[in-house]
């Protein structure tokens, strides 16, 4: 449910997973980290 979607979100956020996997996205990509 939305409930534990945003607690998942909010725990890959905290702990770094969200940035690794948005860097990694810009590599595949080819656009500038953010």
């Amino acid at each position: 449910d939305l409930r534990e979607g945003a607690a998942l979100a909010a725990a890959a956020i905290d702990s770094g997973a969200a940035k690794a996997r948005l860097e990694a996205l810009a590599r595949i990509t080819g656009a500038p980290p953010a």
